[in-house]
């Protein structure tokens, strides 16, 4: 797996990545949970839907902090 910053993210498309960012905001709306990370060379938003994913990882995904 790639790891990258999110101002190079663009160039991985369909494909998977490790960005190393802190979170520095979240929400969540129901069934879809909004998570925006942080780098040195800018935001990206992370989205996590229910039914995508277990419900151990959409839990974890609500509670990060």
């Amino acid at each position: 797996m790639n790891k990258t910053t999110i101002s190079e993210v663009h160039k991985y498309v369909d494909q998977e990545v490790k960005i190393g960012a802190w979170l520095a905001n979240k929400r969540s709306s129901g069934k879809i949970a909004f998570l925006q990370l942080r780098d040195g060379t800018g935001f990206i938003q992370g989205v996590v839907a229910k039914s995508d994913v277990a419900e151990e990882v959409f839990q974890q995904a609500k509670s990060i902090t």
